[in-house]
């Protein structure tokens, strides 16, 4: 059975495409996500989001939040 990856890709929550989360340096995380088979990467300095998606419960509205800010922010990935 074949699955269509865009129709997965349409059915997963904003928070599960964040790929990673990367330390950049003082102050600065690189964060990765996922969106129609590409990846977008965007520097983030607001530390309270990082903080939260870190946490052992982080709460779905701030990694939403985050993942705005990365697709806002972000370029694609060249893979």
């Amino acid at each position: 059975m074949i699955i269509n990856n865009s129709k997965k890709q349409e059915s997963m929550e904003k928070h599960e495409r964040i790929v990673s989360v990367r330390f950049s340096g003082h102050g600065h995380y690189k964060v990765t996500i996922s969106y129609y088979g590409k990846e977008y990467t965007a520097t983030i300095t607001d530390m309270t989001l990082i903080d939260n998606y870190k946490d052992d419960n982080p709460v779905i509205s701030d990694l939403n939040w985050l993942y705005k800010i990365v697709k806002r922010k972000s370029v694609p990935s060249q893979v």
